[in-house]
């Protein structure tokens, strides 16, 4: 089985479908996860909600990297009453940016950054090493909007994109092996009340977490954008997609424009298969982690 090693930039604790990404990485054996850095808001109390779902699969060694606060250093979602209190004996480490640059440049063409959040540590390990994405083997984002927008209207200004425009531009012209996956791919993807019944029947760590987690975010039936990105690794019927030339406008959109490729956009929800392959690695998570199956 190929391992794909892979670190998580996250900004978890806002909207709970980073939790689920996290979750489903957590699940997979084909995933070697390094590292987990967060950014944005209140970036200590989200690498306490992070830390708390790697220690409760067994996956104490895994590091935390706190990362930028951004420009609304205040913020702090809903689901940071999770781990509040909560103590490690683990790793919850400074300077996320540093620690990407550090990990890529010590492993070249080894390493894929799946970024789930607005792209401010990327922008900022650009700045400290211009080669940051070419030293990556994969960059993968859950970002943007081609067509469809949120609720499958007209396109929009997708936030992970939108909050930091200078960061989202320098990301995308940096030259890494690019795959992203806009709201087009993911803003149909909401949870239904019987998986929800599924994962409170399960009784294992990562569900339980994902159940608790879920009821703070106070909707009942999420949409799980970020998840979309993670199972470009772990099935090859949801890594499929035309290549683009995409650039971020001044006001955050991801415009498709004339030009050489500079990325491959999944841009099929592929809705059945995407919710099979979570809900089975979610409900049969041990923490000797489950076989793969390709659904």
């Amino acid at each position: 089985m190929e391992k794909h090693r892979v670190i998580l930039d996250t900004d978890i604790g806002d909207d709970v479908d980073d939790a689920y990404a996290l979750a489903l990485l957590l699940c997979s054996p084909e995933i070697e996860l390094e590292a987990v850095t967060v950014n944005i808001g209140k970036v200590t109390a989200k690498a306490s909600i992070a830390r708390r779902m790697l220690d409760i699969a067994g996956m104490q060694r895994i590091p935390v990297y706190v990362g930028l606060a951004g420009a609304d250093p205040y913020k702090q979602g809903n689901q940071a009453a999770w781990a509040q209190n909560y103590q490690s004996d683990a790793v919850i480490g400074d300077d996320g940016v540093g620690e990407l640059v550090r990990r890529v440049t010590a492993s070249p063409s080894e390493i894929t950054l799946i970024a789930i959040g607005p792209l401010t540590n990327l922008g900022a390990a650009l700045e400290e090493d211009p080669d940051f994405g070419r030293k990556l083997k994969e960059l993968i984002i859950m970002g943007g909007s081609i067509v469809h927008g949120y609720e499958y209207g007209e396109r929009s200004a997708e936030y992970n994109i939108a909050h930091d425009t200078p960061a989202s531009k320098e990301v995308f012209a940096c030259g890494a092996n690019l795959t992203v996956a806009p709201l087009d791919a993911t803003n149909r993807q909401q949870v239904t009340a019987r998986r929800m019944a599924q994962l409170a029947a399960a009784h294992n760590p990562i569900c339980d977490a994902l159940i608790e987690l879920s009821a703070l975010y106070e909707r009942d039936f999420p949409t799980l954008h970020d998840p979309r990105a993670c199972t470009v690794l772990l099935h090859e019927e949801l890594a499929t997609g035309p290549d683009m030339r995409l650039e971020v406008s001044d006001e955050g959109f991801t415009d498709l424009v004339p030009g050489v490729p500079n990325c491959k956009v999944i841009v099929e929800p592929k809705i059945d298969l995407f919710f099979q392959l979570l809900w089975e690695r979610y409900l049969s998570f041990s923490n000797n982690k489950p076989a793969a199956s390709k659904p």
